[in-house]
């Protein structure tokens, strides 16, 4: 299939967009890389020590790095260039692959080396998984630099979940193909001749992402690594669509992991096969999810999103019943079939959701806050359903799972993802800059920001209401303490305050305001009552004031 016969709305349109394409080439191949590191690991580790826990660590050092580093590398991603960052880690895996063929070839690996390795290697890939899928909107064509009220999406926009649902294809792809690669050359050539391999394809996605021309939003003064997580943090608390997507995420895959984590534990029980008889198994659910990315974008048109979210979910929660209650292995093969696809369907979904979720200036911070609540959930719920497996038996585990999977698909009734269609994050722009009779330096702070407020008894509920949601916006875009008083001495006489850290961060205010912000604030303003717009004022604290005045040269 060539890029010009790909029709806009199927599965595969993003991948008519060249550097999308270089993009979830070069996340298929970073992904087929580690995949493969695992095997030859695991096979290292093997050969140097039998027991079945340092085995079992090849996997947790792995994935461990994207639980730990996943906060900090959104902020990372989202306050330096997303390439550069790329260039760097890939360089980081680079050393590591060849510092573990090196020592393979000349039988200087340890245990502990190639455990410590294997988890640097992990650590690499945390950030260049996360600048990949805050590249993706970019990648496609979305254009969040414009600003000003009314202007229209791009159509590119229309493809996001596919471009969302593609990076998944890639994933699950990776994981099919790469341990079997590396089985291939392990016995082919070595398992130094592996990691020398794994060396090679990380530097050719190098020249592809260094050719990469991708224009990506970044601030105009990038935020210090600690206000940029603080910052990060309550974009999530206080922006309702990003609440709600971590929310469901957990339930999701808290309840979903059990999938993962008794699979294997059915298969060598109940159905009483072995590696190979798992290996199919792990095989079903991959191949559904790939079917699943191919079928999803028709399901979504038709049946809406939440809806498809809903029906993903009982349909994975029919397969772990078929798990726990089916003992034929065609039967079960063919549940994870629909299972995998519902896997893909659900998290993809999901995925989508953050991204619609995220302003520019903030998208890998509340992609990482996806991806800390989905790989925590998954590892915290692998844990407790193992535990659950062993004091109530496999079947009781898995059948509390799929009351958690009903729990969640009630919940989402009550907690629906907003469609990025009808939330506008791009970049309003519509604050000016204040008059000052004395410049503050950009570190100066903390600043208090007031506007007074003018509105006729009988709205003040209204506008109390309204005041509310704005003070959420206020505090999501960088104030750390807002609230809204009221005149006991001149009725109708409103006050509000707000303060941020330091001056430099009120103008990132300025400059974090979207276009769905502004009908709150046009429903504010029109309850003011006074001779003109409301009064703002802005506060120094007073002895940053006074270094500011001392450092101020005489006229």
């Amino acid at each position: 299939m060539t890029t010009e016969t790909v029709q806009r709305g199927s599965a595969w349109a993003p991948l008519r967009r060249p550097v999308f394409r270089a993009i979830w080439g070069s996340l298929l191949g970073s992904q087929v890389v580690i995949w493969m590191h695992n095997v030859g690991a695991v096979t290292v580790v093997a050969s140097l020590s039998d027991s079945p826990a340092l085995i079992a660590a090849v996997q947790t050092a792995t994935s461990l790095p994207a639980v730990v580093l996943s906060l900090l590398a959104g902020a990372t991603a989202d306050i330096v260039d997303r390439r550069r960052l790329v260039l760097a880690a890939q360089a980081w895996m680079v050393a590591v692959t060849t510092t573990l063929s090196v020592l393979t070839f000349t039988d200087t690996v340890t245990t502990g080396l190639a455990l410590a390795l294997t988890l640097a290697l992990g650590a690499g890939m945390a950030p260049t998984i996360l600048a990949y899928q805050a590249m993706t909107p970019d990648a496609i064509g979305e254009d969040r630099h414009r600003s000003g009220p009314g202007r229209a999406r791009p159509l590119a926009q229309d493809e996001l979940p596919e471009a969302v649902a593609l990076n998944s294809v890639a994933i699950n792809l990776a994981r099919a193909v790469g341990p079997a690669l590396a089985g291939v050359l392990i016995v082919a050539l070595s398992a130094g001749a592996l990691f020398a391999i794994e060396s090679a394809v990380v530097l050719l996605i190098m020249v592809v992402i260094f050719r990469l021309k991708v224009s990506t939003e970044r601030p105009e003064s990038p935020e210090p690594l600690i206000e940029a997580l603080r910052a990060g943090a309550r974009y999530v608390r206080f922006f309702g669509p990003a609440r709600t997507t971590l929310i469901r995420t957990g339930l999701f895959a808290g309840c979903a992991s059990a999938l993962w984590a008794l699979l294997p534990v059915v298969a060598v029980g109940p159905l009483d096969l072995d590696s190979r008889g798992l290996g199919l198994l792990m095989g079903c659910v991959g191949t559904g999810a790939l079917c699943g990315a191919v079928v999803m974008p028709r399901l979504r048109a038709r049946l809406g999103f939440d809806v498809l979210i809903a029906l993903a979910s009982l349909t994975l929660a029919a397969g772990l019943a078929v798990l726990a209650w089916v003992d034929e292995v065609p039967i079960v093969a063919v549940a994870l079939l629909f299972t995998g696809a519902s896997w893909l369907t659900v998290l993809s979904s999901l995925n989508t959701a953050a991204q619609w979720a995220a302003a520019g200036w903030v998208r890998a911070r509340t992609l990482a806050s996806f991806q800390f609540v989905m790989q925590g959930s998954l590892a915290f719920g692998s844990l407790v359903w193992g535990l659950t497996a062993g004091a109530t038996g496999v079947r009781d585990a898995l059948m509390i799972a799929v009351a958690g999977l009903l729990v969640g698909v009630v919940a989402g009734r009550h907690w629906p993802l907003a469609p990025g269609t009808d939330v506008d994050l791009s970049p309003a722009a519509h604050w000016g800059s204040p008059e000052l009779a004395l410049e503050p330096r950009p570190t100066d702070g903390p600043v208090l920001v007031t506007l007074e407020y003018r509105v006729r008894p009988e709205r003040t509920d209204e506008f109390v209401a309204a005041m509310t949601e704005l003070g959420r916006i206020r505090r999501r875009d960088g104030a750390y303490f807002w609230d809204l008083y009221e005149d006991l001495e001149d009725r109708g006489r409103f006050l509000e305050t707000f303060t941020v850290g330091s001056w430099q961060e009120h103008l990132r205010q300025h400059e974090r305001g979207t276009v769905a912000d502004l009908d709150v604030e046009r429903r504010v303003k029109e309850m003011h009552e006074g001779p003109g717009p409301p009064v703002a004022r802005h506060l120094l604290a007073a002895r940053a004031a006074q270094r500011a005045r001392e450092q101020k040269p005489p006229p």
